[in-house]
């Protein structure tokens, strides 16, 4: 959820108002019920098109709850159906190996793009994650060093959270 506000939040190039947050929720709750991993695909398909349920749950109408995320998920499908298509339209691929003395994930074809901060938003929460779940299983026990060389980019947009 943390991810997809600060996506959204960078994208929109502002904070999320509370009820956008709320249908942002529970869009991802129903992404998480169709699909063992939920993507950007599927938690827009349920911002386009909110369950009854999803709308129950926030006490609202099915109709409000459309208007309330439309903004985010218009600028969400940005990442599954412009500029960066193909980036986000599935799970996280698979076999990155990330117990190598060096691993780089080389985000330069992006480098004159807009969209390099949030890419690197993404990357970077991804490799958190990793690190946490790495550290809280017991394994490891060295030290990591994590590099992002082009923070610049991050930072130009503070929406990124």
């Amino acid at each position: 959820m943390e991810l997809l506000t600060s996506l959204a939040s960078a994208c929109l190039g502002r904070t999320l108002l509370p009820r956008e947050r709320a249908a942002l929720g529970v869009a991802l709750v129903s992404a998480t019920e169709q699909a063992a991993v939920s993507t950007v695909p599927l938690v827009v398909e349920a911002l386009l098109s909110p369950s009854p349920e999803s709308a129950d749950s926030l006490r609202t109408e099915l109709g409000d709850l459309l208007d309330d995320g439309r903004d985010v998920a218009l600028e969400l499908r940005r990442l599954v159906h412009g500029d960066l298509c193909g980036m986000f339209d599935g799970p996280t691929s698979a076999g990155l190996d990330l117990s190598a003395p060096l691993v780089v994930l080389d985000l330069s074809a992006l480098y004159q793009s807009t969209a390099l901060g949030v890419l690197m938003a993404c990357a970077t929460a991804w490799l958190q994650a990793h690190l946490a779940r790495t550290a809280s299983s017991g394994v490891g026990g060295t030290q990591t060093i994590v590099v992002i060389d082009e923070a610049w980019a991050l930072l130009s947009n503070l929406r990124i959270e």
